[in-house]
């Protein structure tokens, strides 16, 4: 039963076969390659037994084994047992003798064995002990002792860096498309298309060779077009060990019990991922319990989860170590939803629905797919109430993930159908009030003033107070982006005013938060600060995390302001580490990329600009384009590449102008500081006058915009940087000063340029970093030290996600820049080191 597997190539997977090799190597000798249908555990399994030395292994192909009796014959077979011990009932003997003469048995499709075979496996290992087993399996054989699981998973459908036309999953399809059509990968459309479909079929490389396939007669975007099972099947005359994508998946439907096959249909609901609260909240499985005739025989969901888990028919989609969440693949999803009975996947949807609808906004944010498709739900079954209570529940999480063009679409059908109904005034208040925030965030300003005022005037018609005041909570910073900070600070007061009753904390600590947002942009650091630390405070009692990231990042705004950097650095990646949110993530990334502006790192200020950029851009926070465009641009003008600044700016200026934001037409106006500076160091003599000029403007007057906005003020504050190069250095290397002797402390406590010492020690992570640079430097000049490496030399032993570590080193590295060691401390494509030409001692652990 030895079969001959495709040939074709073995892509992505690069990484699982150094980790089977490895768990070889350290001793296993049970291997369970464990997946779903169609996910390449032969193909994997080949490719092992292929780079085994000396003569190939044996493999069995056990599709079609259910007994015990099966699996020894089928081993038997490949193994060359004599025919009269497996007549005579000796070869389980035979089989344990013949396996000493073998390093590795591959033993594929193990699915219907698992029970049946589970203590031959047993006998084998302790009988045979030179031979390794490889196994592929939907299912872990159980033996605990023994047994390793390597789960196997799609192919990624992006490569390094989230680049989509890298990736392993696309290659696949390039190289088995080319068979068919050998000049696909020269059409760029084509390509594009491509990148969309194996996008579409998650990576699963049995669904992409049979996608390549029909590459003969379609193209890439015809067949994405067309539904899965229709076009994702064998052609006619092309042999392989299942016809189709479905086949494979029919295949472990059919083997679940008919409890199982509930769970798993009624799953299919869900959109993206889930918990296993939420699970047992939506599946119902007393239909199914009335039907047999012992109720108490039908296993608890959580088990039926475990077993189809056990399957691989559900996955783990996240597991941050606070909360799992499981999820389902894409083609089992919509096969499972096919066996669905329309009554039963009705009432499916209105448990899944309700039970979205009663989360609280918090909760929505790891369940927006599951939100939104319970809104359209509710929305069609024409549950009014439930539905604006949802949609409004949702605003936090969509504006944090995007995208907003159908929300803000849904809320403007959802208001038209309410304002037609005079009964429903509360519901149209809910509405308004959402579609005010939404604005408000997005820095649509006109159309927020607007949407403000007719808010007002329903919550004063239904006498809610509570609503009034969280209207005029939202419009006070909608005022300070429109120029009215007057008015603004006049209505966030008005709003505290305790006249009709108590305050709700969430509306205090809104127009706090907006009151320490126009002290902030007046440049009043303390006043704004006072606001922020108390709307932080009531951030944090009600338990709302993002809230308060966000009042943690505009006190590291405030801290800026005054001068201190390196805190408000901190600041932003408390920020970072809190948040959820798309956008506000983008909006930290942004403010960190300032504070390396103002440093002079030029390359850090243009990365983390262009990353906050690419994030906002899939968004649609239009405020957040114009301020980072505005942002490129100085930096752009800084490295004197004009064209490109003015064209940033001008992109600024744009959005400022249409969306009415003051602030943002503001600092559009004054990015020009530094492209005149730009000019001036290029010899302009109008540059330089003109350049004064404007910065005249921004700061002259009771109004000037420097005592109006926070960007205007950094943007003033670079170009005084600016001014201070304008001049280039004329001096030759002849007559140029020699550079100042650096002497750095063996523990990197401090270190000294000439003989003006710097304390590093208070700043443990950064002295230990220091430390192994300049050891570098002594033992191995010219070699740069890695993000990774020094991520470990200054927080041993501590494991987070790579790019928080990142984060942690830059801004490390920009501290010690702004103590003295900016034109000593270098980074090349590979890492950081320090200059070669600049001379480095080592001095003692203190400073004298």
């Amino acid at each position: 039963m030895q079969r001959k597997l495709r040939e074709g190539p073995i892509v992505g997977r690069e990484r699982d076969l150094r980790a089977v090799a490895e768990l070889f190597a350290q001793g296993e000798r049970l291997v369970t390659l464990v997946g779903p249908p169609g996910v390449g555990k032969t193909r994997l399994a080949r490719a092992v037994a292929d780079a085994q030395p000396g003569p190939a292994p044996p493999l069995c192909d056990l599709t079609e084994a259910r007994t015990a009796s099966d699996l020894v014959s089928a081993i038997a077979n490949v193994v060359g047992v004599a025919p009269r011990d497996v007549a005579d009932g000796s070869a389980p003997e035979a089989i344990a003798r013949m396996l000493e003469e073998h390093d590795l048995l591959v033993l594929d499709s193990f699915d219907d064995l698992v029970v049946a075979g589970r203590p031959l496996l047993e006998r084998w290992l302790s009988e045979s002990l030179r031979v390794r087993f490889l196994v592929t399996s939907r299912r872990r054989i159980g033996l605990a002792s023994s047994e390793v699981v390597h789960e196997l998973g799609p192919l990624a459908t992006t490569g390094e860096r989230g680049d989509r036309s890298t990736s392993p999953a696309l290659r696949l399809f390039l190289a088995l498309a080319s068979r068919a059509r050998p000049r696909l990968a020269d059409s760029p459309e084509a390509v594009a298309d491509s990148i969309e479909l194996v996008h579409v079929l998650e990576g699963f490389p049995l669904a992409i060779e049979l996608a390549a396939a029909r590459m003969a007669i379609m193209s890439p975007r015809e067949l994405a077009a067309r539904p899965q099972p229709d076009a994702l099947s064998v052609p006619r005359g092309h042999a392989r060990g299942y016809t189709s994508l479905e086949a494979a998946i029919a295949k472990s439907w059919d083997a679940l019990t008919p409890g199982e096959r509930t769970v798993l249909a009624q799953l299919s609901v869900f959109h993206g991922s889930f918990t296993v609260h939420a699970a047992e909240a939506v599946v119902d499985l007393s239909e199914l319990r009335g039907r047999e005739a012992r109720a108490e025989t039908v296993p608890p969901i959580l088990d039926i989860l475990h077993v189809l888990r056990d399957s691989s028919l559900v996955r783990i989609a996240r597991d941050d170590g606070a909360e799992l969440r499981l999820g389902m693949h894409r083609a089992i999803r919509e096969f499972a939803e096919l066996r669905l009975a329309e009554a039963v996947r009705r009432d499916t949807k209105d448990r899944h629905a309700r039970w979205f609808a009663s989360r609280s906004p918090a909760d929505l944010y790891d369940d927006l797919e599951n939100a939104t498709a319970a809104l359209a739900h509710l929305r069609s079954a024409g549950q009014r109430e439930s539905a604006i209570a949802l949609i409004a529940s949702l605003r936090s999480a969509k504006l944090a993930y995007g995208p907003l063009e159908p929300y803000l679409a849904a809320l403007d059908e959802m208001i038209a159908e309410a304002s037609s109904n005079v009964s429903n005034a509360p519901g149209l208040l809910l509405l308004r009030t959402t579609r005010l925030a939404t604005l408000s965030a997005l820095g649509s300003v006109g159309e927020a003033l607007a949407e403000s005022e007719r808010a007002a005037a329903i919550a004063t018609q239904l006498g809610d107070v509570a609503a009034h005041r969280r209207v005029l909570a939202i419009a006070g910073g909608v005022r300070l982006f429109s120029g009215q900070e007057e008015v603004a600070i006049e209505t966030l007061e008005a709003t505290l005013r305790a006249e009709g009753g108590p305050v709700p904390d969430d509306v205090e600590e809104l127009a706090r938060r907006h009151l320490g947002y126009v002290w902030l942009q007046r440049g009043e650091t303390a006043a704004a600060i006072q606001a922020l630390t108390r709307a932080g405070d009531l951030a944090r009692a009600r338990g709302d995390q993002e809230s308060a990231a966000s009042i943690v990042a505009n006190l590291g705004l405030a801290l800026q302001d005054r001068g201190d950097r390196s805190e408000a650095r901190e600041h932003y990646l408390r920020a970072l580490a809190s948040t959820k949110s798309t956008v506000r993530r983008a909006y930290y990334i942004g403010y960190e990329g300032t504070a390396a502006h103002e440093d002079g790192d030029l390359e850090t200020a243009r990365t983390r600009y262009e990353e906050a950029s690419e994030i906002v851009a899939k968004v649609g926070d239009r405020r957040a384009l114009g301020w980072l465009a505005a942002m490129n641009a100085a930096v752009a003008a800084r490295r004197d590449a004009l064209e490109w600044a003015e064209k940033a700016r001008t992109d600024a200026e744009r959005i400022g102008a249409e969306t009415k934001d003051v602030n943002l037409i503001w600092l559009a106006r004054f990015t020009r500081l530094e492209l005149h500076a730009s000019r001036a160091r290029s010899g302009d003599p109008e540059a330089h006058a003109e350049a004064l000029r404007l910065r005249a403007e921004a700061t002259t007057g009771p109004a000037a915009p420097a005592s109006r906005s926070w960007d205007v003020r950094l943007m003033l504050r670079l170009f005084a940087t600016s001014l201070a190069s304008e001049q280039p250095a004329r001096s030759t290397a002849a007559d140029a000063p020699s550079s100042p002797r650096v002497t750095v402390a063996r523990d990197g406590t401090w270190f000294a340029i000439g003989e003006s010492p710097c304390q590093v020690g208070k700043y443990r992570a950064t002295s230990r970093m220091l430390a192994v640079l300049a050891t570098s430097r002594e033992r191995a000049p010219g070699t740069a030290m890695s993000v990774n490496t020094l991520f470990r030399a200054g927080w041993p032993g501590e494991q987070i996600q790579k790019s928080s570590a990142a984060n942690r080193v830059r801004v490390a590295l920009a501290a010690l820049r702004s103590l003295g060691l900016r034109d000593v401390l270098l980074h090349n494509g590979d890492g950081y080191l320090l200059d070669t030409s600049v001379a480095i001692d080592r001095g003692g652990d203190a400073a004298s």
